[in-house]
């Protein structure tokens, strides 16, 4: 069950996530891992980096978010690393903060020296370009046991396991294939990961990402855009927290 904020909480105490995303190219990225996470947590510092052209202006008109710089990051209860950096990306000085989540991007940067203790979401050709082998059920459970780390691997049927447990998310549709969506995943996870364990973060937020898409689904078919898919969310949420 994941944890929910207490009636007496404050500021903060319900989870202060990091996001380090976005570059020259990919805008989008970045803004929607903000949208996937910005319900579930307190507190969201994006962290200053080069980006686009025009982003900085975009992320000042989201009221919920503070830019700030990488020495935030120590400060945050979880880090999402990766969506649009783009290439020559250095992941390094961001890793071994704090708890982190590390997609997109990210996985191009990443070694398989450097994935303990993360979260993170490849999709098929990722998997195997980090693993070298196919991202079947065996696989992803085999990998997530020997680099120490859990997988979200992403797909038509989505497969989570941190080695011990692997679980299985039947939720989605084929909306869900739209650019954008595996940021809005990320974020949804990380969120969850400033407060709850690796393996039930990566799990609901693969639950709640495709509750959210067949939400969608039943009003419109695959015909919707990723910028939809947060409007559904508290709602998926809802039916998630009702089903455990």
């Amino acid at each position: 069950m994941l944890k929910e904020p207490k009636k007496d909480s404050h500021k903060g105490e319900n989870g202060k996530l990091a996001i380090v995303a976005g570059g020259k190219e990919y805008h989008g990225a970045l803004l929607f891992a903000i949208e996937g996470a910005k319900r579930f947590v307190d507190l969201i510092y994006v962290i200053k980096k080069e980006w686009a052209s025009g982003t900085e202006t975009a992320l000042r008109s989201i009221p919920e978010i503070i830019i700030r710089n990488k020495k935030m990051i120590k400060e945050c209860d979880a880090v999402l690393i990766g969506p649009g950096v783009g290439k020559n990306f250095n992941i390094t000085p961001y890793l071994g903060i704090t708890k982190t989540v590390i997609d997109g991007d990210g996985l191009n940067a990443v070694t398989l020296s450097q994935l303990r203790k993360t979260i993170i979401t490849p999709h098929e050709e990722e998997f195997q370009r980090l693993f070298g082998i196919k991202g079947t059920k065996e696989n992803v459970t085999k990998m997530a046991k020997k680099h120490g780390c859990t997988i979200l691997k992403k797909g038509k049927e989505d497969i989570i396991s941190d080695g011990k447990t692997t679980l299985i998310n039947k939720t989605g549709n084929e909306g869900l294939t739209k650019g954008g969506t595996g940021d809005i995943l990320a974020g949804i996870t990380a969120a969850f990961f400033t407060r709850n364990d690796a393996l039930s973060s990566a799990y609901a937020g693969a639950c709640i990402l495709g509750k959210a898409g067949d939400l969608l689904y039943k009003e419109k078919k695959w015909v919707y855009g990723t910028s939809e898919i947060s409007s559904k969310l508290s709602e998926a949420y809802l039916q998630f927290r009702k089903e455990r």
